[in-house]
């Protein structure tokens, strides 16, 4: 269901908590209903390591699927833009698991960390196919009034590219391009990793 605000009114916290669809001026949020499901392999890429046995494999699986259902995700169209874009996030509760995980052991803290971040990765790449080989997801520079629509969400932008989310990303909708189209290109960590190899 589409509904629609004026810019300077506030989200009515129940509809928040629907996920309803957000219609503002410009732009349009539509909720997404994505179900990744776990898969090992990428898990062991991405974290660089194994699990130890069966159990513990079993343990990852289990919070992949209990965090499976924090996982938020819109298709946001702005009149006037070509394309759209991919915005999704874990909810707070996902990052208060990880903070009692990593008090508890830095170890099992870490492989969790790698699981949430393999989780939204697997929920985009559900979405944008081409993100699997690539290994990442380019942020464009948005549309000024995403920035209304993550707000409307819930959501705050804490600097370039950054939501104050700890798992959190906005991506082009199809894909747009690899780094040529991020706008954080000139600051990232794996590009100048390549670069000094």
């Amino acid at each position: 269901m589409m509904q629609t605000w004026k810019p300077d009114s506030p989200l009515n916290p129940q509809r928040r908590k629907r996920h309803g669809s957000i219609a503002l001026p410009t732009c349009t949020a539509t909720p997404l209903i994505l179900s990744p499901a776990f898969d090992l392999d990428r898990f062991a890429a991405l974290s660089r390591s194994q699990p130890n046995d069966d159990m513990e494999t079993r343990e990852l699986a289990e919070t992949w699927c209990r965090w499976r259902r924090h996982l938020r995700a819109y298709r946001i169209d702005c009149r006037g833009e070509r394309g759209s874009w991919l915005l999704l996030w874990l909810e707070p509760v996902v990052e208060r698991n990880m903070e009692d995980a990593w008090s508890a052991s830095p170890l099992r803290g870490y492989l969790l960390d790698m699981l949430a971040a393999s989780l939204v990765m697997a929920a985009a790449e559900s979405m944008i196919p081409e993100l699997a080989s690539l290994g990442c997801a380019p942020v464009p520079e948005p549309h000024p009034a995403i920035r209304g629509v993550a707000f409307e969400l819930g959501l705050n932008w804490t600097g370039p590219g950054a939501l104050d989310r700890r798992y959190a990303m906005v991506t082009a909708l199809p894909y747009a391009g690899g780094c040529e189209s991020c706008s954080l290109c000139a600051d990232c960590p794996r590009l100048r990793g390549a670069a000094t190899a």
